[in-house]
């Protein structure tokens, strides 16, 4: 249970990243290291404390946009496409 809920991490940081450059979110400062180390360190520190499967996943998502919008609002990681120039 605890692998399904680390990869669902990786899946929804790659997600938001696409999103953030082209999609809906388009315009939106992401940064897509600071969301998978923030949503794998948040998630595998609640599982070897607690155990519980669940409660670290939603501890991932909290990580991953505290890291992913929160770092993205100081520096963007910009992955490509057009700069604005």
């Amino acid at each position: 249970m605890a692998w399904i809920g680390f990869t669902l991490l990786i899946f929804l940081c790659l997600i938001l990243r696409r999103q953030c450059e082209d999609g809906f979110l388009s315009g939106t400062g992401f940064n897509v290291i600071g969301a998978f180390a923030g949503s794998l360190v948040t998630y595998i520190v609640v599982v070897a404390l607690t155990g519980s499967a669940r409660w670290a996943l939603v501890a991932g998502v909290v990580g991953l946009a505290a890291g992913g919008f929160g770092i993205g609002l100081i520096a963007d990681s910009g992955g490509g496409g057009d700069s604005g120039y």
